[in-house]
This record gives structure tokens, sequence and C-alpha cells, in this order.
């Protein structure tokens, strides 16, 4: 019985990892593209940016890795470390 209960905790740590790895693209493609669309980058009150000299370009990206330098390098690295986590043998 226990068995069964760490197989099935096993496909639910690999169903998220797959959650988490298709909506990557889309959740930092929408955020960056609210991000601009809504210029959050230009109200003080609710960003706090690590470059003040920051200006909005395109939204769209030619690689999933360049949103690491976008207000969404924090989503971008926080799910990557989620997916670590649940890729981690225990």
């Amino acid at each position: 019985m226990e068995e069964k209960n760490l197989v099935m905790s096993y496909h639910r740590m690999r169903r998220w990892v797959g959650y988490l790895g298709i909506s990557l693209p889309f959740t930092l493609f929408t955020g960056n593209w609210l991000f601009h669309f809504c210029s959050i980058y230009k109200n003080d009150l609710l960003m706090a940016m690590k470059d003040p000299n920051y200006t909005s370009t395109k939204f769209l990206r030619d690689s999933i890795s360049e949103y690491y330098y976008t207000p969404m390098g924090e989503l971008f690295v926080g799910t990557l470390c989620a997916v670590s986590f649940f890729l981690f043998p225990l």
C-alpha cells in the first residue's frame, strides 16, 4: 500500500515538472506583455527596478533565456528552481 502511494507521488511530481515546463514560455510572454502594455515600468510605486535607465523594448524575445534580463527574470529563475527541486532525487 505504501509503495502505491510513493508511485502516485512520483507521478504527481513528474506531472508538475511538465506543467511548469509547458507553462513557462507562455507565462513569461504574457507577463512581459502585461508589464509593457500597462507601463508598469514607469510607475515608481509598483516597481523597484534594478536599472533606473530601463526602457521598454519588444516583449517577444528571440530566446526564452532572454527573459532573464527582463522584469520577468525572477519568475524565470523561480520556475527553474522549482523544476530542479522536483527533479532532485529524494
